[in-house]
């Protein structure tokens, strides 16, 4: 997506270092900044409209931004996410359209599950994580609204789910082929 002009490239440098800023704010304080995402929102209108004219892209922003939203919204309402999670994909999928959007999401899914699971198995013992991973089998068998977690800072350590979705974004902007 980055890889055709100068302008293109220092677009996509600009949108690397907007994820990387959001990346490393949810690493270490599990939060990501507002204008944070206001900025990379903002720019990946700019870049849209700039590269594809103002009403198609446009559109390709906002359709973006939507399937972004769209398809992270329910893991905030199960509080699996926090808002500012969600409010990067969508503000990525500005620059990304609805396609990359989906593309972003689906690798920030995969590389978050290895995270999750690489977390797991650093604070608990292996056998443990194997209970909890065929508990949460058989209550999404069994109860699947059941799985409504409480986020409560006390008593678990909140995983940083920004950085996996940046990962995601990136890799959508990079390796668009």
């Amino acid at each position: 997506m980055f890889a055709q002009t100068t302008g293109t490239m220092i677009a996509g440098g600009i949108y690397t270092i907007l994820l990387a800023i959001a990346a490393v704010s949810d690493f270490r304080t599990r939060r990501i900044p507002n204008r944070v995402c206001l900025a990379l929102l903002a720019g990946g209108i700019a870049y849209s409209v700039e590269t594809l004219g103002a009403p198609r892209g446009l559109g390709f922003a906002i359709g973006g931004v939507i399937v972004g939203f769209t398809i992270w919204i329910p893991f905030y309402a199960l509080r699996w996410l926090g808002a500012g999670d969600v409010k990067l994909v969508a503000a990525a999928g500005a620059w990304l359209g609805s396609i990359g959007a989906l593309r972003a999401s689906a690798v920030g899914a995969a590389v978050g599950g290895g995270l999750s699971l690489a977390v797991m198995l650093w604070q608990r013992s292996p056998k443990r994580v194997a209970a909890d991973v065929l508990l949460l089998f058989n209550t999404i068998r069994r109860r699947p609204m059941s799985l409504r977690v409480r986020m409560d800072t006390t008593d678990q350590q909140l995983m940083p789910y920004g950085v996996a979705l940046a990962v995601g974004a990136l890799f959508a902007a990079w390796f668009n082929r």
